[in-house]
């Protein structure tokens, strides 16, 4: 009997729990089931995801705190390299909880004669709205929270909803309407403190889309006092003390930094030390300022951000000209690596900037490489590092050039003792180095590899790792020790080329020390030179590296003291006389920049006086009757020019204006020339001669305009037609006639074009026209355009030939698309065989 009763009862249970299952029927049991299932199941998982995902997106986003920081935090894209796989893993987070919010919906929601029975589902649709926003999905998301306004007008989450959509308005930079609707909203009252909150928050970040930044102020204010959220307040708050910064509104963002400083442990460490290194920038007071950020840095809790501590105190050490105390906050600043990548970016290339500024190129050289290795997404701020960085390529090889030449002869002239006691102390610290290096070796392992490399490359005065001789020797060392010392061939890595690994030289170890030591000695004594012919050799190479630092410091860098400095270090009585004259002109001009116009008088006596023939005699005595250095004549000269490049006079263009542009190389219409020069070479030399040319502006103009247009067309339009092959010569919708004739014969040219127009004019319900095109420096196209078809040029040329005055005459038939691949490469050759 007992048994009975339990499963009659087990059997009613499974009834009723069977019956609360269903979705159709508007039962308490039924909604009472749905909805705790949705709340405590699906809504609670999917939360704790939603929150699991924002906290690991909080954690990884990087924050630019050096330009006006969004309102909210998860709305910037991450940047660093390393944190892409946390990247990943946080939206995989919301696409977890965008699942739980879409079951719920499907397996619970009880849509009963039009009308939800289940509480729960308006939770469900915010759930789902969120989860597709923080997943960068903006627009699904927008469907889910107009879905709660059109489905549950009465529901406690309606005025959330419309300041959701009006976030996704506002992030899609729909900012008037996002005003506009959120003004509304405002105005009808009744919201809570949170609400409140948000609504101000979307307001001020849609007025700061729209560049408003006093009305943004006004809401941000609002927000920052309503929000009970700290870590959002202080955010709220930091950006305040930014917008007044820009207005120059300086108290006012002091003020709000400190209210920020004030929370201290209660916010993330971040907002507490960036305003403090914010408020620094708003003192009058600089040495006040740095005393504080030097407090600042004693704080343990602060070591983290010591790297932006450090920078700032650089920074007002370079405000109050205490330039040798900047430069070592600097460096410490590198030492001290940390989240902020800006941080490393800027303090390289302030330091590159300013030995740039220092004339100290080869070191500025190093810092702007490294500078290089930290930019992210920026191919603006790329591009200008990358071409300062190249524009110093000539100064680094000719100074490091004066260098090597100028030890060769300071030994040259030590007499054989002095050179000995040189190459034997040399060789004792060369030892010492690799005793040091072996011991480094010997006590490192692979694992800890990695950190040495690390240490030594943010430190050692910051200098970029093939510029810091002792990471390049250990580096070297490691390669050689783990793979031997290989051949520079295809797969090296695996094939049977390499050595076996040597030992690591030892000089002064216990076998054989004196014989190796005695061995180097004698070959770094050898290898001085002692003939004579070499001794003149190298003087004249420093001569010319002297020379060309000087062209470059003139012409590039406009650093003519500079350029005289290195012009007074040539020795003219052992180069011949165009070598002289051409530094003495060069030293000429320098002066006259200057002001030094005695001393330029002086050397322009010396040119007419010992080079009368020459053609820097001519230009000095006669300038006039050379070319005139006054501006408007430059500017004339220039405009005749172009004028032949606009009648295809391609050639007399070139020749004109490298006779100009060696008269005026330092003119500032000399870029202008070069881009010319540069067009005109592209009509009759062709592609590979063209970009050259613009190669040629961007080295060696770097600081002028045309040198930005040539970087363009480097960029953007020369990879568009470098490809040289052409397509199939039927396939196409527009061809040519084309005829063609040696371009020294215009006669013949413009008779043949009268007659060729004489004869398209009979022509019944043909649309064609002719011109004359310049091919090459050889040839000239008389071009019949119009053609709609291959065969059909191929046609009319039949028909054009039945007449005398064209059958002798050389044609061929080509689409648009190839004439002009045949004119930007100049490939007839290739055209006509159709090798292609």
């Amino acid at each position: 009997m007992k048994f009975s009763y339990r499963s009659l009862n087990l059997l009613v249970l499974t009834a009723l729990i069977l019956s609360a299952c269903s979705r159709k029927k508007d039962k308490f049991l039924n909604r009472g089931f749905h909805s705790m299932t949705t709340k405590y199941n699906y809504l609670y998982n999917g939360n704790n995801l939603l929150n699991q995902g924002k906290f690991e997106t909080n954690e990884n986003v990087f924050d630019n705190f050096w330009e006006i920081l969004p309102t909210e935090k998860t709305s910037i894209t991450l940047e660093k390299n390393n944190l892409e796989i946390k990247e990943e893993q946080s939206t995989s987070l919301f696409a977890q909880s965008e699942e739980k919010a879409v079951l719920a919906i499907q397996k619970h929601a009880m849509n009963i004669a039009g009308k939800e029975k289940n509480p729960q589902m308006d939770e469900a649709y915010f759930l789902l709205g969120q989860s597709r926003y923080y997943d960068k999905r903006y627009t699904p998301s927008l469907e889910a929270f107009n879905y709660i306004l059109f489905k549950y007008p009465t529901s406690e989450l309606v005025n959330k909803a419309k300041i959701w959509r009006e976030k996704i308005n506002a992030k899609q930079n729909y900012n008037e309407l996002a005003i506009e609707n959120l003004k509304k909203l405002k105005n009808k009252g009744r919201l809570s403190k949170e609400e409140i909150a948000d609504l101000n928050v979307v307001l001020s970040q849609a007025y700061l889309n729209s560049k408003k930044i006093d009305s943004a102020l006004t809401h941000l204010e609002i927000a920052s006092e309503t929000t009970q959220d700290l870590s959002s307040k202080s955010r709220y708050l930091f950006i305040l003390g930014q917008l007044y910064k820009k207005l120059e509104k300086l108290d006012s963002s002091t003020m709000a930094y400190d209210r920020v400083i004030k929370f201290h442990r209660k916010i993330p460490r971040e907002y507490y030390v960036y305003s403090f290194v914010e408020k620094s920038k708003n003192y009058i007071d600089k040495t006040l300022a740095i005393n504080e950020l030097i407090e600042l840095e004693k704080d343990i809790e602060n070591r983290l951000y010591l790297n932006i501590i450090y920078h700032q105190i650089a920074n007002l050490n370079f405000e109050t000209n205490n330039d040798s105390l900047a430069i070592i906050y600097y460096n410490k600043s590198l030492r001290n690596p940390g989240k902020d990548y800006l941080v490393t970016l800027k303090n390289y290339n302030i330091l590159a900037d300013y030995f740039f500024d220092k004339n100290e190129y080869l070191t500025s050289a190093a810092y702007y490489d490294s500078t290089l290795t930290q930019i992210r997404n920026d191919k603006k701020l790329f591009r200008k590092i990358t071409k300062r960085r190249e524009s110093l390529e000539d100064v680094i090889y000719y100074e490091l050039s004066v260098k090597t030449n100028d030890s060769i002869l300071s030994l040259v002239k030590m007499s054989e003792a002095e050179r000995t006691s040189y190459f034997e102390d040399y060789l004792k610290k060369q030892k010492k180095k690799l005793d040091n290096e072996k011991e480094i070796i010997n006590s490192k392992n692979e694992s800890n590899f990695s950190s040495f490399k690390k240490n030594n490359l943010s430190a050692e005065n910051a200098i970029f790792y093939f510029y810091n001789p002792t990471t390049l020797a250990y580096g070297k060392n490691e390669f050689k020790k783990m793979w031997g010392d290989i051949k520079l061939t295809d797969n090296w890595r695996n094939g049977g080329n390499q050595n076996k690994p040597k030992a690591l030289m030892v000089i002064g170890g216990k076998e054989n020390s004196k014989i190796n030591a005695k061995q180097d000695l004698g070959a770094y004594l050898k290898s001085v030179p002692s003939s004579p012919a070499s001794i003149d050799s190298i003087y004249k190479q420093l001569d010319y590296s002297y020379f060309q630092l000087a062209s470059i410091y003139s012409a590039k860098f406009l650093e003519y003291g500079l350029s005289n400095s290195k012009i007074k270090n040539i020795e003219f009585q052992r180069n011949n006389a165009d070598f002289v004259l051409s530094a003495k002109y060069l030293n000429y001009k320098n002066c006259i920049v200057l002001g030094l116009l005695n001393e330029a008088d002086s050397i322009k006596s010396d040119i007419i006086l010992n080079f009368p023939e020459s053609k820097y005699a001519e230009i000095l005595i006669n300038p006039e009757s050379y070319a005139s250095s006054d501006v408007d004549n430059v500017n004339e000269l220039y405009v005749k020019l172009f004028e032949d490049f606009q009648n295809q006079e391609y050639t007399k263009t070139i020749l004109g204006l490298e006779k100009l542009i060696s008269s005026f190389e330092t003119h500032p219409l000399a870029p202008k020339m070069q881009l010319l020069k540069a067009a005109s070479i592209a009509r009759i030399e062709g592609f590979e001669n063209y970009k050259k040319a613009l190669e040629f502006i961007v080295k060696n103009y770097p600081n002028s305009i045309e040198a930005e247009e040539a970087e363009v067309l480097l960029e953007d339009v020369i990879p568009l037609v470098e490809n040289a092959n052409f397509k199939q010569v039927e396939n196409g919708d527009n061809f040519k006639l084309i005829y063609y004739f040696p371009k020294e014969n215009y006669k013949k040219i413009e008779e043949f074009k009268k007659s060729l127009n004489l004869a398209i004019s009979d022509l019944k319900n043909i649309q064609i026209n002719s011109s004359t095109d310049i091919y090459d420096n050889s040839s000239t196209f008389v071009v019949l355009h119009g053609l709609k078809s291959y065969d059909g040029a191929k046609g009319l040329s039949i028909i054009l030939e039945r007449n005398e005055a064209f059958f002798n005459n050389s044609s061929f038939v080509i689409s648009s698309e190839n004439y002009q691949t045949l004119q930007i490469h100049k490939n007839l050759s290739v055209y006509l065989n159709k090798k292609f």
